[in-house]
């Protein structure tokens, strides 16, 4: 009996070293590698959240608000099912412990072998091999890459490449797409931007949808039409932020596939954002064009705004927010008034503030009444934060968003 001491204590070390890799324990190595593993690696997510109070940056601010039509807003930051891409292409795995496979990527002629990299210099996806092979622009029309974790992995295609307009200048698009057995031929040639697609492309590789639903309707009311090229992406630079519009780390390490539809996209699209604002000022644009008050986002797809950075002063419409990369300040208008009055409008569960009732109408029976809840669950939540019933452009306000002119109460 004596002689199995040390053999005991060897299997038990071996298992409880092989939990804290994430090993599957059927002694294949772990997608995302061990701890010595990623120490080798210089630009390996440390898993740290970087911080969002906004202290530390002095921004000049340009006076203008949006030239109409102003843009659309969308209560998802983004909708591409893949929350991180190394760009390096050498396989890290981002926040959720998905990596893209290095070596499996391109076109049987033009790259074979490769693997996808973003070129930072043009802002650009690229598929490099070995051998010096390289796919970019329209060469990516056709390549494929397999995204993968411990529980699965789904083939990822680039259908088609495009160029779009983003602000003064212009940005390269994609139109990706997923292989996933057993779906039924009609969604084969449908873009992973798609909410449904994208859930069950997570599916596949063992993860749960992370796209609220975010639905206001009334009888006789048309939602606002998608924008243009929405089932396309653009290549971002990091930071990475959750749909709950939470910065999840730092820019050192990963890069975005952004669908055009949503808001992290539209920053760069609508030319929101610039090219020399920090994190902070980003941050808050982003808050702006999801509508999230106390980390809970409170529009739907297509609602349109007006805004001006800093304080310069009235934009058009009826004043809503004032943003700063700490939150909302202030509510006046909420944007979603655009679809109609109460009692007409029907919400989806994830646009009701706590205290309005299970549909938005037992104890909300205004826009004015929801606009007061909204406001009393930023002061309880986990997070609390003031927001005020006027807005008086305070210190540290990034943006000002006013909800449209055309809206005219039925």
């Amino acid at each position: 009996m004596k002689r199995l001491v040390p053999f005991v204590i060897v299997v038990f070390v071996a298992a409880a070293s092989a939990m804290v890799n994430g090993c599957s324990c059927n002694h294949k190595k772990p997608v995302c590698g061990s701890e010595k593993d990623s120490a080798k690696v210089a630009h390996q997510l440390k898993y740290k959240h970087s911080g969002s109070n906004g202290q530390g940056e002095v921004t000049a601010y340009v006076d203008g608000g949006c030239t109409p039509p102003c843009p659309g807003n969308s209560p998802i930051v983004n909708s591409f099912p893949i929350n991180g891409l190394d760009p390096a292409g050498i396989g890290t795995c981002n926040p959720e412990h998905i990596r893209i496979d290095p070596g499996n990527a391109g076109k049987p002629v033009k790259c074979p072998n490769g693997s996808v990299e973003y070129s930072a210099a043009t802002g650009t996806l690229v598929i490099k091999n070995p051998s010096g092979g390289t796919c970019a622009g329209s060469d990516l029309v056709g390549a494929s890459f397999v995204a993968r974790t411990e529980s699965g992995h789904v083939t990822l295609t680039i259908k088609d490449v495009i160029t779009i307009p983003a602000g003064l200048a212009t940005k390269e698009a994609y139109r990706i797409v997923a292989s996933i057995p057993g779906s039924p031929p009609s969604t084969a040639d449908l873009s992973v931007c798609d909410s449904t697609r994208a859930g069950q492309v997570r599916g596949e590789i063992g993860l749960g949808p992370n796209i609220g639903e975010y639905k206001v309707t009334r009888p006789g009311w048309t939602p606002p039409p998608p924008p243009d090229h929405w089932d396309y992406v653009i290549a971002l630079p990091g930071p990475l932020y959750s749909n709950m519009v939470q910065p999840i780390a730092s820019s050192d390490g990963f890069f975005n596939l952004a669908c055009v539809g949503n808001s992290l996209a539209k920053l760069t699209v609508e030319a929101i954002t610039l090219p020399t604002d920090g994190a902070p000022t980003q941050y808050a644009a982003l808050r702006m064009m999801t509508g999230t008050y106390c980390n809970v986002p409170r529009t739907m797809a297509g609602m349109y705004i007006t805004h001006v950075r800093g304080t310069s002063g009235a934009g058009s419409g009826s004043a809503e927010t004032d943003w700063s990369a700490a939150g909302a300040a202030c509510l006046e208008a909420p944007r979603l008034h655009e679809v109609g009055n109460y009692p007409d409008v029907t919400f989806s569960s994830d646009l009701i503030p706590p205290g309005c009732g299970p549909t938005g109408h037992e104890h909300c029976m205004t826009w004015k009444d929801y606009a007061d809840r909204v406001r009393a669950e930023c002061a309880t939540g986990s997070d609390p934060i003031t927001v005020n019933d006027h807005c008086t452009e305070p210190t540290g306000t990034m943006f000002e968003s006013f909800t449209s002119l055309s809206y005219t109460s039925p």
